[in-house]
Parts: structure tokens; C-alpha cells; sequence
């Protein structure tokens, strides 16, 4: 019996980790109503919002622009809209970080551990999942003035995010802004 129940708990963890999809708003990803998708294969980013186009269950292709839907999961990798960009979601409890969504789908398409990218920003942070997202983490800082411990953190690990905000960085590793990421880590555990 215990080798059942762990057999498909592994099982079920499996597949919700492999999952691909998007949400058309938050509510669709709090409720997970989740349009099931089978993968991406490609996007697309320029003057336009950026779109992905998802492989559909019938294997064709279908083209969603980042702003027709709240967010999507590929191969289980969360990833919200930001206005005409993507960003993968890295860590959240007490604040919401995300890095390049173009880097990241760069990586997760193309098997690599890094990717550069010339549109959007290297990094975000937000309250919440469904919250205002920053590039500049000064203006987040300023709007949300108790979050003290996370900015001391950043200006000491992290000066030259700190200091030039989105600048500087243009090619991403699947370990991503360390010290950043660090920080966040160690905050949101606390």
C-alpha cells in the first residue's frame, strides 16, 4: 500500500510539473484553469506585445499575445505577463521575484544553461503575483518603503543591480542574478 501511494504521488508530482499552458487571468491560475496546451514552440517579440505560440492537443499551432492572457506554465515553469513581455516567476512569498521570461524561454526551448536577450528587462519584482511589477528595484523601494531588510540586503550583495536597476545585464545563466536572487530568497524565508 505505502509503495502505491508513493508511486503516485511521484507520479502526480511529475505531471504537474511538466505542464504547459497559459491563463487567460489570475483567477484562471488561482482556480488552476489552466488551457492545456502540449508545448511552445517558438515566440515572437518586437514592436508588438510578445507572443507564444503554443502547441495546441491537435498539434497545431496557436498564437497567443502576452496580452490576451495573465500568465503561462511551460514544462511547468511559471511565467506572468508584463505588459508586452514575459517574465518567469523565480521565487515569491513575502515579494514576488521574476527574471527575463525571453532568456528563460530561450533556455527551457533550447536545452542551454544561458541565453542572451536584447528586448525587456533582466529582472522584476512585485508585492504580489498579480501586483504592479517593477525593472527598477529604487522604484519599488520608494513605493513600498517597508520592505527595509530585502533593500539593505540588495544594496550589500547586490550593489550594481541596486545602483544602475535594469541596466548592465543582457545575458542570463539558468542560475540567474545570484545575488539578487539570494536576497529574495533569504527575505522570503524569514
Amino acid at each position: 500500500m505505502k509503495i502505491y501511494f508513493f508511486a503516485l504521488l511521484f507520479f502526480t508530482s511529475y505531471l504537474g510539473k511538466s505542464q504547459t499552458g497559459y491563463y487567460i487571468t489570475y483567477d484562471d491560475y488561482i482556480s488552476n484553469n489552466l488551457q492545456i496546451m502540449k508545448d511552445v514552440d517558438d515566440f515572437e517579440m518586437g514592436l508588438l506585445p510578445m507572443r507564444i505560440f503554443f502547441i495546441n492537443q491537435e498539434g497545431k499551432i496557436q498564437k497567443v499575445s502576452c496580452k490576451k492572457m495573465w500568465g503561462f506554465k511551460l514544462r511547468g515553469n511559471l511565467f506572468r505577463s508584463i505588459d508586452r513581455d514575459v517574465a518567469k516567476v523565480i521565487d515569491s512569498g513575502k515579494v514576488v521575484y521574476y527574471e527575463s521570461g525571453v532568456a528563460h524561454l530561450r533556455m527551457i526551448l533550447l536545452n542551454t544553461n544561458s541565453a542572451e536577450f536584447h528586448l525587456g528587462f533582466s529582472y522584476y519584482i512585485s508585492r504580489t503575483l498579480n501586483d504592479e511589477c517593477f525593472y527598477s528595484l529604487k522604484k519599488f523601494f520608494k513605493k513600498n518603503t517597508e520592505f527595509t531588510a530585502l533593500k539593505f540586503c540588495l544594496k550589500t550583495e547586490a550593489p550594481l543591480a541596486y545602483k544602475v536597476g535594469e541596466a548592465g545585464y543582457e545575458r542570463l545563466t539558468s542560475d540567474g542574478l545570484g545575488q539578487i536572487r539570494n536576497c529574495v530568497r533569504k527575505f522570503n524565508a524569514d
